[in-house]
């Protein structure tokens, strides 16, 4: 069963305990499960940027972040594992056997063979014709 415990020991941040235990219990009451909150902090310590600083436990836990990520299935549970993410196919830079780990509206967190990490838009950007160009040419 994981606690509060639990979350505050893996969260990189150590700031503001009590409020986020606050919030950690009205979540849990209302039927949010801790699992769940610790698969979202998981995608969160994947997916941020180096860049960006962490957020406070209590705004992770307040504003539901822990939900901002889809999981997606994992290669072999999917028929077609070049379009595990609906909408996002394997970008073709990117080598065979790579995998997508979480999306946002915009990109796709893609898992390379390697084992490294590298963020592609979701939708890639399609060719207009040309000006002047005959329809349907």
């Amino acid at each position: 069963m994981t606690t509060f415990d639990n979350f505050w020991w893996a969260y990189p941040r150590k700031v503001g305990r009590k409020p986020a235990k606050a919030v950690w219990d009205k979540l849990t009451l209302y039927g949010v499960k801790p699992e769940a909150i610790m698969a979202g902090l998981r995608r969160y310590m994947a997916d941020k940027p180096d860049w960006q600083a962490w957020c406070h436990p209590v705004t992770f836990l307040r504003q539901e972040r822990f939900s901002d990520y889809e999981p997606v299935e994992a290669p072999g549970q999917h028929q077609d594992a070049r379009r595990l993410v609906e909408g996002c196919e394997v970008p073709p830079d990117l080598p065979s056997g790579a995998v997508p780990l979480s999306r946002t509206l915009q990109e796709v967190l893609w898992l390379l063979p390697d084992g490294s990490r590298v963020a592609r838009p979701r939708f890639q950007k399609r060719e207009r014709p040309a000006a002047g160009g005959e329809p349907g040419a």
